[in-house]
């Protein structure tokens, strides 16, 4: 009996103590990976929506570094879950890396943007709600050849009117 408890209570510890698989993230967020480093944007998010526009924004460590990610949506007729990408017609999409907005560099996408042989930007919106934003989005950012690739993007966001 001794034996079948002791089995019972290290099977406990070690389903509990086994790490997770996907980082602890904020309740609200934008996240990517840059170039392959890890980013979460969770300081003064926003995301303010009217049903034919959307603007979401993340600072990174407060705004104490002045670096941010921001994604924005405008579309002709209502906007709603579903892919947005910079070819989608109807659409102005726009996204904006600035690793310090207080000197004006800047790395952006988006339907003005799109220069040939770079991956198309693309925001996907999971959800969509009076309340929340939830989505993923990828592509390649520039101003120059110094182009930041973006994966794994994530946002949950919660919506201002």
């Amino acid at each position: 009996m001794k034996k079948y408890i002791s089995c019972i209570l290290f099977s406990a510890i070690l389903i509990f103590s086994c790490s997770k698989s996907t980082p602890n993230l904020p309740r609200y967020y934008v996240s990517c990976t840059l170039n392959g480093v890890n980013k979460v944007f969770s300081d003064s998010t926003s995301c303010i929506a009217d049903g034919q526009n959307i603007f979401m924004v993340g600072y990174l460590n407060n705004k104490v570094t002045k670096e941010k990610y921001d994604l924005t949506i405008n579309a002709t007729g209502s906007l709603t879950a579903g892919t947005y990408t910079d070819t989608t017609a109807n659409t102005f999409l726009v996204s904006h890396y600035m690793p310090d907005a207080s000197n004006g560099s800047v790395y952006y996408a988006g339907s003005p943007f799109y220069v040939f042989g770079y991956k198309h930007f693309v925001i996907h919106i999971v959800s969509l709600t009076e309340t929340e934003v939830i989505g993923t989005f990828s592509g390649d950012l520039m101003p120059t050849q110094d182009v930041k690739t973006v994966t794994n993007g994530k946002f949950d966001l919660k919506v201002t009117h």
